[in-house]
């Protein structure tokens, strides 16, 4: 059998024994429809949940992931974000439950803001035609 069989049979064995576990202290992966039409989800408190998230939504345009770097280095969770389009039209705005945040957003220019604890941060995000999906991780580094 190739490797590639086993890890897909043993991964799908995992998020099946998972689907069904408790949720971790404090997370949970919630899903919505946003504003346009498109879906999205936050969440990935502990392993299962990203396990969980990365079986689901994997194949999503966006995935934005929060982190701490530093002496306190973590994943964060509570971050406000809001998503504009390039004609400056909100197309998401949430609190994430967890770490990550992904969305099925059509291609086109889009602005991400996030603040977590008293900081803001922005970035400018393409969505490209076709399967290729944007990943942006934000840091919010404590020194």
């Amino acid at each position: 059998m190739r490797w590639s069989s086993l890890l897909l049979g043993a991964a799908a064995t995992l998020v099946a024994a998972t689907a069904g576990a408790r949720t971790p202290p404090g997370g949970e992966i919630v899903e919505k429809q946003a504003v346009g039409g498109f879906e999205y989800a936050t969440g990935g408190v502990g392993e299962t949940e990203q396990v969980i998230m990365e079986s689901r939504y994997d194949d999503y345009s966006f995935k934005l992931v929060n982190v701490r770097s530093g002496p306190e280095a973590a994943y964060v969770a509570k971050v406000d974000v809001t998503i504009t389009d390039d004609a400056g039209g909100k197309v998401l705005e949430t609190t994430t439950t967890g770490p990550w945040l992904v969305a099925d957003l059509p291609a086109g220019e889009y602005e991400v803001t996030a603040s977590f604890d008293g900081a803001t941060h922005t970035r400018d995000v393409t969505i490209p035609s076709g399967d290729t999906r944007e990943r942006r991780v934000m840091d919010w580094h404590t020194g």
